[in-house]
């Protein structure tokens, strides 16, 4: 009672409090993260290291073991797996528990894979071996191509991984560039196996010689100091030496044995050079044409929107310095489907607002009474961003979901302080003095009706598992607008209600003379026909009070449909949804090779493009679905589909669309196809 009468008699403290309120939640509403559903993926880090030429077993012997047995049991680590493949490469995924603070996790690997390094092979030490913060979500692909197809995989490949990767790497909220297609160049040198027994050498001879004779040297300055007394030069210049071998005559002519009669053997007479990929694992392909794919992984807790939108601002900068017949497309981009879902639940939020504003003013008939729990929508939704931030929440489906359900309960409570004020002036009181009346009777069951409320709704945030962390936003969403619609019904709504609510005769301004010239007929019928249902109701309910074995017989009946609802209606986490693109994958018998898996992926690439609805087929053959690694005899497409309305025409959903591929795949192929 006090509460509300202190801001009744301060209307500019209740109207300062309420703005701040506002102001905070607007300013978190733009620093807040935008996604489909929370975050409920643990963090990850992984490792990365290369042995070239290795088998996956020598790998896992002598390079995943080592550094398995050093990270185990590294703080909050939940689980681990390692996948070693073909082209000696190691992908070893480490999981933490929900919570932890992925770059402290990647802090505390690195500091293991340091204690492992002593144990590892010279080769793989001498590659590096990477930690780095990891989502298993691709964000978005972008293709480097070549329209005219002037320029080959290679040499897009290694434009890419200069003059593009880097920059996009540098953009906020990226976790991981990767190319995939063709490989860097490298010098390759293929040993005739006769030529070098013949001359009596090993490749670990030819190795050393190589290794030895193309490297870097630091070769110093002339006429630097010390300088012998008296002898000062005057003149010190730096000695620019070759390095490194650049081109194919230089490694031909390394020197790999010199026998005693003065005999050369030169690498060309026991090899052939050639500058090519460093690699072959993989290929990429789009609509069945080669291209260079840049993957793009978020970083944990990034917004996938900015990244989408800085990428792709970032790509029409550099495509300004690209050589002639060099483009860049963004075709899989699952982003676009999270924005459209955004818009779509908030034209759902206005629609929900603009239905509270119009059920107001029909039952309350007066602007000033409607205004102020109108008043009490944007405070108590804009609001609630701010207390989002601060409990690391972000903007999706589920927390705005929440939000439009949490419209009409925000405004119940302003209603009831507005309608006890209107009550009692109506009784012949001042707007103040029913004010305070009303607030005596109705701030114990506004604060009940709020308690039960959250009752409801906080215990869902404490469910266990995927699920309760799934819904945590949604539950919580509600529950902090409600506490805020509670705060404002107990101060901005009464103080409003004692300024602008104005004494019974008191003579109608412009605006209430408008509305009753323009919606007074409209009003006189809607309080006919209200005043005839509510006559009915209440007979209604005196009927119901002298029947009670009727009416729990029926309340019995209710619960047993809902039983029967929750054992019969398909269980699931989500909904299944149309999220504009799907994904297939081919598993061939292990040990097929590359050439076979792209004869597959592009069969499977022409089906897709021929069925009606499908725009693209993004293609990775040699990609394994299992950790995005090499393996040779598996193979990934992405199949992005048209927009929701080119396909309403032809009633096309991804399900359908899915549906018929499955059939015509099954058909030559035994492929798997995931929506």
């Amino acid at each position: 009672m006090n509460f509300s009468r202190f801001y009744i008699d301060r209307p500019i403290f209740a109207a300062v409090l309420s703005i701040l309120i506002f102001v905070s939640g607007l300013v978190a509403m733009f620093n807040l993260p935008i996604s489909e559903y929370p975050e409920v993926a643990p963090p990850s880090v992984v490792v990365n290291a290369s042995f070239p030429g290795a088998s996956p077993a020598d790998i896992a012997e002598s390079v995943s073991i080592p550094l398995e047995e050093q990270i185990n049991g590294v703080e909050n680590m939940l689980y681990m797996n390692s996948l070693s493949t073909t082209d000696g490469n190691l992908q070893l995924r480490i999981t933490f528990a929900i919570g932890t603070d992925a770059d402290l996790a990647q802090q505390m690997v690195q500091n293991r894979v340091q204690q492992a390094l002593p144990r590892l092979p010279q080769t793989v030490r001498d590659f590096g071996v990477t930690v780095t913060k990891s989502s298993p979500n691709i964000t978005m692909v972008v293709h480097i191509v070549s329209p005219e197809e002037r320029y080959d995989a290679l040499y897009l490949r290694n434009y890419t991984n200069i003059n593009v990767k880097d920059e996009l790497a540098k953009i906020e909220g990226i976790g991981t560039v990767s190319i995939f297609g063709a490989g860097d160049y490298a010098m390759r040198l293929w040993l005739d196996p006769n030529k070098v027994a013949q001359r009596g050498l090993t490749t670990s001879e030819i190795m050393a010689a190589v290794r030895s004779q193309n490297t870097q040297v630091a070769a110093g300055t002339i006429g630097g100091p010390p300088y012998t007394e008296g002898k000062a030069v005057p003149l010190q210049m730096p000695i620019t030496v070759q390095g490194r071998l650049e081109n194919i005559s230089e490694f031909e002519d390394i020197i790999i044995k010199r026998s005693a009669e003065g005999v050369v053997t030169r690498l060309k007479d026991v090899a052939r050079i050639e500058l090519d990929a460093s690699g072959y694992a993989m290929r990429s392909l789009l609509d069945n044409k080669p291209a260079v794919a840049t993957a793009i992984f978020a970083a944990p807790g990034a917004n996938a929107l900015d990244i989408s939108t800085h990428v792709r601002a970032k790509m029409a900068e550099l495509k300004k310095t690209f050589p002639e017949d060099v483009d860049f497309q963004v075709i899989y981009d699952p982003t676009t489907f999270v924005s459209e879902s955004i818009e779509k639940v908030i034209e759902t939020l206005l629609e929900a607002v603009l239905m509270v504003v119009v059920v107001v003013v029909v039952f309350l008939q007066r602007w000033r009474a409607a205004i102020i729990p109108l008043l009490a929508v944007p405070v108590s939704i804009v609001g609630t961003f701010g207390v989002m931030l601060m409990l690391g929440f972000s903007i999706n489906v589920l927390s705005l979901f929440g939000l439009i359900l949490a419209i009409g309960v925000v405004v119940d409570d302003a209603i009831v302080v507005v309608e006890n004020v209107s009550r009692g002036i109506e009784d012949g009181m001042t707007p103040r003095a029913a004010a305070i009346r009303a607030m005596k009777e109705v701030t114990g069951p506004i604060l009940a009706t709020s308690l039960v409320l959250m009752g409801v709704f906080i215990p869902i945030a404490f469910l266990s598992g995927l699920t309760g962390m799934f819904y945590n936003q949604f539950a919580l969403t509600i529950a902090i607008a409600v506490v805020i619609s509670t705060l404002n019904s107990l101060t901005l709504s009464p103080a409003m209600s004692a300024l602008l609510l104005q004494k019974e005769g008191t003579k109608r301004d412009w605006l209430q003379r408008g509305m009753d010239k323009l919606f007074g007929r409209f009003f006189n019928l809607f309080n006919n026909v209200f005043d005839r249902f509510n006559n009915r109701y209440t007979n209604t309910v005196r009927w119901s009070i002298g029947r009670k074995g009727f009416m729990m017989a029926i309340f019995a009946g209710f619960l047993a449909l809902t039983m029967y609802g929750f054992k019969s209606v398909p269980a699931g986490f989500v909904p299944a949804q149309d999220k504009q693109y799907l994904i297939a994958f081919a598993q061939l018998p292990q040990g097929a090779t590359l050439d076979q898996t792209e004869n597959v992926i592009r069969q499977m690439g022409d089906i897709a493009l021929s069925q009606e609805g499908v725009a693209n087929a993004v293609a990775f053959p040699g990609l394994s679905p299992n950790g995005f690694v090499a393996n040779s005899s598996s193979g990934i497409i992405f199949l992005p589909l048209d927009g929701f309305k080119e396909r309403e025409a032809g009633h096309l959903n991804a399900f359908a669309i899915a549906g018929a591929l499955q059939q015509k795949f099954m058909k030559h192929h035994q492929v798997n196809l995931l929506s």
